[in-house]
């Protein structure tokens, strides 16, 4: 989109109401690169109206994927060790791992190398589309089985759909700047999810494989990018006072396996003498969601020197037995009111 095309579509999308802030980040992102596989014509149906409205969303999701934690993430999958263990029922789990797991750690400059050709090789492997859902999930990753693509080996090709309730949210929000930000948010995380899925399926070759991350207990690459990455699943909430805001959610393995099986799907776990609480949930301040859009030095100075670590979500928001307490009973009005669940 030439800079001439892109005033003329942000003129349609913006009016006099619209938040000064906001129009500022559409055009950063306008001028950003972003991961080919998230480009205008990756998308099926959607106007450049609409496109440009998400833009500062791709341009998120890209910075996550392309981040220290994010290329480990995807080197490992591809290129990392792996090795099979066995659980406590001596059910063997096939995992795989970095291959260097200190927390600062940065991948040689010849292996971030190889995950940027990967990341960038989406874009032969997956098409997105937004699309009215049957149920709550933010997104899905359908498998296309009979269209294959070969890597390193044969794979094949998926289909990322996002909840069209997406676009009409930032319809309701473009007004107001922080909730913005937080849809951003939302739709950026759902995307790194997704497309971890597509990752796995374009390398590995089957929709219904997918290895155990390291220590995790719960089988699930899209969750495990996340949590790896940022920390955790992060969703929007209203606040006492009906503000919106951004929560982090990580569920127990044993509890994820109970809702994944209810939606008809089996996700292996590992079975543990003791787990942690069902639900652990924290706000995730306002300074972290504004940093990711406003201060270009995060990127490119503080996520290199810290390899990656400043990206994680603070979680002392509240004390532990404050944050159970709280979550609970915000949990249950909001399955209550949408019966919201991830794909």
């Amino acid at each position: 989109m030439s800079a001439c095309d892109m005033e003329s579509v942000l003129a349609q999308i913006t009016s006099s109401s619209t938040h000064p802030a906001i129009t500022n980040i559409i055009r950063k992102a306008a001028d950003a690169d972003i991961l080919p596989v998230l480009k205008f014509d990756r998308w099926v149906g959607l106007s450049p109206q609409d496109f440009l409205r998400i833009l500062p969303a791709l341009r998120l999701a890209s910075q996550i994927m392309r981040s220290p934690r994010g290329l480990q993430f995807f080197y490992a999958r591809a290129r990392g060790n792996t090795e099979v263990t066995f659980d406590d029922r001596d059910i063997n789990q096939l995992r795989f791992y970095r291959d260097d797991r200190t927390p600062n750690a940065h991948l040689p400059p010849d292996h971030a190398a190889i995950a940027h050709t990967y990341l960038n090789d989406l874009v032969m492997a997956v098409t997105l589309a937004f699309e009215p859902r049957p149920d709550e999930t933010e997104g899905d990753c359908e498998p296309l089985p009979h269209d294959r693509i070969h890597w390193s080996q044969p794979g094949i090709r998926s289909k990322v759909v996002m909840n069209e309730k997406n676009l009409h949210r930032l319809d309701l929000m473009q007004t107001l700047g922080p909730a913005v930000l937080k849809q951003w948010v939302i739709m950026a995380t759902t995307l790194c999810h997704e497309l971890s899925h597509a990752f796995n399926m374009a390398f590995e070759g089957q929709e219904d494989h997918e290895m155990f991350f390291e220590d995790d207990t719960f089988c699930e690459l899209g969750h495990a990018f996340e949590k790896f990455v940022i920390g955790g699943q992060v969703l929007v909430e209203r606040g006492p006072a009906g503000e919106a805001m951004l929560v982090m959610r990580e569920w127990s393995s044993s509890h994820m396996s109970k809702v994944y099986a209810a939606g008809g799907t089996y996700v292996p776990t590992v079975s543990r003498a003791s787990e942690p609480d069902p639900l652990d949930m924290t706000v995730v301040q306002d300074s972290w969601t504004e940093r990711l859009f406003n201060d270009e030095r995060f990127w490119d100075e503080t996520l290199v020197r810290d390899g990656g670590q400043s990206l994680q979500i603070p979680v002392a928001a509240f004390a532990r037995r404050e944050r159970v307490d709280y979550s609970t009973k915000l949990v249950s009005e909001w399955v209550r009111a949408t019966g919201w669940i991830r794909g």
